[in-house]
């Protein structure tokens, strides 16, 4: 998952317009098509985590919560659902452990 992360994230700053390489790079229909597919791999993989899991982790939700929610913001269509059940899954499971991280743990 942290590569679809990372051609996610290198996708949306090509989109933003703050490329400055000389370069050609690829059209901005192959990128928009990168993002697409990032983004479903990214609900795929955030929704499998929390099946097996119930802990938070950050490069399983706090990671695609952050892309999502940018993809979104770029006009990207995204699940709503698959978004709302990372950042309920992410609050409870920090809310449960709350005595121990102010234990330092």
């Amino acid at each position: 998952m942290p590569e679809a992360v990372a051609a996610l994230a290198v996708a949306l700053f090509a989109l933003g317009g703050s490329w400055t390489s000389n370069r050609s790079g690829p059209e901005p229909e192959q990128i928009r098509a990168a993002v697409a597919k990032s983004v479903l791999l990214l609900e795929k993989s955030s929704a499998e985590y929390t099946a097996h899991r119930e802990c938070f982790s950050c490069h399983h939700q706090a990671l695609p919560v952050l892309a999502l929610s940018t993809a979104r913001s770029q006009g990207y269509q995204i699940s709503m659902e698959t978004l709302q059940k990372q950042v309920h899954f992410t609050a409870d499971s920090l809310a449960k452990n709350r005595d121990h991280y102010r234990d330092g743990r």
